[in-house]
């Protein structure tokens, strides 16, 4: 697979499990606090400082009470608590996220057929030498295509838009906060996972091929 990135990288990537974390453990528990200094909404390409409890890559390193100073659509410095902020990054006005919760980054999946992810995952029983292979296996199309084609065909119960929506509640849960490489006749303004590769062209965009 060969992956192609523009030199924009996509702040949902971040943003969309960061907040889905912070703001359903906050409001769960009862006893956590999620708030926003100064009280304005944020806006995207805006700078944004977090800080919560980091949870980094580097498992089980987990950075408490650190902060996270976003700008231009990427992470410009991670700061544990009492660290500064580089001199040259303007933090006077810039909106702070605060939670008492885990912070995570968001996933980005790079190959997904959304709308298939609707159905439990397929067990083949086997393994294949190829990507072709398992397409011709005779359990796989009464097993994973006819139920599809059912719940989407618009001549049977033409379900495509909600299946597409389950799907991508189950992409959030597990974190997925931006796919790569679905059809692009499903992706408009109201998603709730971004598709980056069906961004507009004039946003950078990223796109992916199998050879």
């Amino acid at each position: 697979m060969k992956t192609h990135t523009a030199p924009r990288l996509f702040l949902t990537l971040v943003m969309g499990a960061i907040l889905l974390v912070a703001t359903a453990t906050a409001t769960a528990g009862g006893t956590n606090k999620l708030s926003v200094e100064p009280e304005k909404a944020w806006v995207s390409g805006q700078s944004l400082i977090i800080e919560g409890n980091l949870v980094t890559m580097d498992a089980p390193d987990v950075i408490e009470r650190g902060r996270l100073y976003l700008a231009d659509g990427k992470i410009q410095a991670v700061r544990r608590e009492g660290e500064k902020f580089p001199p040259h990054l303007e933090i006077n006005g810039v909106p702070v996220i605060r939670t008492n919760d885990w912070v995570f980054p968001g996933f980005l999946n790079l190959h997904t057929h959304v709308p298939f992810n609707l159905q439990p995952l397929w067990v083949a029983g086997r393994t294949y030498d190829n990507r072709y292979e398992w397409q011709r296996d005779p359990n796989h199309i009464p097993a994973v295509m006819y139920p599809y084609y059912i719940l989407t065909n618009k001549w049977e119960y033409n379900l495509l838009n909600e299946a597409t929506l389950f799907a991508e509640v189950r992409a959030l849960v597990g974190g997925t906060t931006a796919f790569i490489f679905s059809q692009p006749c499903l992706y408009t303004e109201d998603r709730l996972v971004r598709n980056i590769e069906h961004e507009p062209p004039e946003s950078g965009g990223v796109y992916a091929s199998v050879n």
